[in-house]
């Protein structure tokens, strides 16, 4: 009688997957998948149930308990049965494969090549159980990923990653399997049954890849926002920085414009680093003031000698002025500095 393997330490079990037998084989190993993204679903219902959040997520819980309770009952008491089944029934078709490869004589060789062929057969059917379940598995936990706890995002993820790769490597050993046969009713049936698989895990692979943008999406909103902030940061009031703390502050804007560009840029987002080194738009968009060229052609001088000023110098830069900013003081000093350097600029511009 096989020892059942799920009395083995986490030890033991990974030593036995790793030793170079063929038991436990690749089925057991996806129906191992498939009962770890069922523990971790189970694991973020339990969290989003608890009493401290239960007013939040009140809508979603019957749902997720409803999942919960399935899970519990039936998928993962199937999952447990299916891993050690396939262990010992892959076992038999590996034991009368040995079993002919040593025998000489003909008759019998070929006796054991064909028991080894029908032992193949549940070989194949159990893996198509066991993707059917991380199907459901996977179905449910990209529901919890988008209603349960959102902190526990990442054991949602998990099982839902967990639940596809389980189904995915379920198709291959089917595969692999069919290869031992020759065309019939059973394997044209066996082969209907995959393309509906694959179409369901298709669809769950781009659930998954969807999941994952919302999250990346979510990270780089927050990220943005938080840099902008320090940027704007009241940090920098009063503060007479060093040259190197101006060089490390130049480099963290230019990080930002490269890496939020598309913040930036609605159209023609820039492909090079140093199309990101626009000033109009750090000035503007970044630290949120406004910015204007003028051509102000020559100056003279207090000493009457005319002097051509370069393009670009009604360089005005006025911080956009709220009421919050105002009451709260906040850049105040930056502010008076632009005004008088608008001041300064319209004084040259009379001027010439």
């Amino acid at each position: 009688m096989d020892e059942k393997l799920l009395d083995l330490s986490t030890k033991e079990l990974l030593k036995k997957f790793g030793s170079g037998n063929h038991k436990p084989g690749s089925g057991s190993a996806a129906a191992l998948q498939g009962m770890l993204s069922a523990q971790l679903i189970r694991t973020v219902i339990d969290l989003t149930n608890e009493e401290k959040r239960r007013a939040k997520y009140v809508h979603s819980l019957p749902e997720l308990l409803q999942i919960y309770k399935d899970i519990e009952n039936r998928i993962y008491p199937q999952l447990e049965k299916l891993f050690q089944e396939d262990s010992t029934q892959f076992g038999k078709a590996i034991e009368l494969r040995v079993a002919r490869d040593k025998e000489a004589d003909p008759k019998v060789r070929q006796s054991l090549g064909q028991q080894a062929l029908q032992a193949l057969v549940p070989a194949t059917q159990l893996p198509i159980e066991i993707a059917k379940l991380c199907l459901e598995l996977g179905h449910s936990a990209s529901i919890v990923f988008e209603n349960g706890f959102k902190s526990a995002r990442g054991d949602s993820a998990v099982a839902l990653n967990g639940a596809s790769s389980a189904v995915g490597g379920c198709l291959s050993i089917i595969e692999l399997n069919l290869l031992s046969f020759v065309p019939n009713d059973w394997t044209r049936r066996i082969r209907l049954e995959i393309g509906e698989l694959k179409y369901d895990y298709e669809n769950l692979i781009s659930k998954s890849q969807e999941c994952s943008r919302s999250l990346e999406e979510e990270s780089r909103e927050k990220s943005f926002a938080l840099e902008i902030e320090q940027i704007r940061s009241v940090h920098w009031t009063d503060l007479r920085l060093t040259h190197a703390q101006i060089e490390e502050v130049a480099k963290q804007i230019q990080n930002v414009l490269w890496e939020y560009r598309g913040k930036f840029w609605e159209k023609k987002i820039p492909e090079r680093h140093l199309d990101v080194l626009r000033p109009e738009i750090a000035l503007e968009k970044l630290l949120d003031y406004k910015f204007g060229y003028a051509k102000l052609g020559r100056h003279i001088t207090d000493s009457d000698e005319a002097v051509e000023v370069a393009m670009a110098c009604k360089s005005y830069v006025m911080k956009s002025y709220n009421a919050q900013a105002r009451d709260s003081g906040s850049h105040t000093d930056l502010i008076d500095a632009s005004l008088r350097m608008v001041n300064a600029a319209e004084k040259i511009i009379e001027i010439t």
